[in-house]
């Protein structure tokens, strides 16, 4: 068996932490600041994979987690 992870894997890993993320969030964080909540966590998987680029663009990751938040909300 291989060590390394194909990218398979890491949307894999990605889908989860994302789904962590929200649905315990939902738990722990109230109505009001859970966008923010998973901007923050966006931001921290952007700077993450993509380390030399430190600008991110807040517009897009509030949309993302307004998209997020809609499609949980709908499960």
């Amino acid at each position: 068996m291989s060590n390394q992870l194909d990218i398979s894997d890491l949307k894999k890993i990605i889908q989860d932490l994302i789904s962590f993320i929200v649905i315990d969030g939902k738990e722990f964080v109230n109505k009001q600041q859970q966008k923010e909540y998973i901007s923050c966590y966006l931001r921290l998987f952007i700077k993450t994979f993509n380390p030399e680029n430190s600008q991110i663009n807040s517009h897009y990751t509030e949309e993302i987690s307004k998209d997020i938040l809609k499609v949980f909300d709908d499960l």
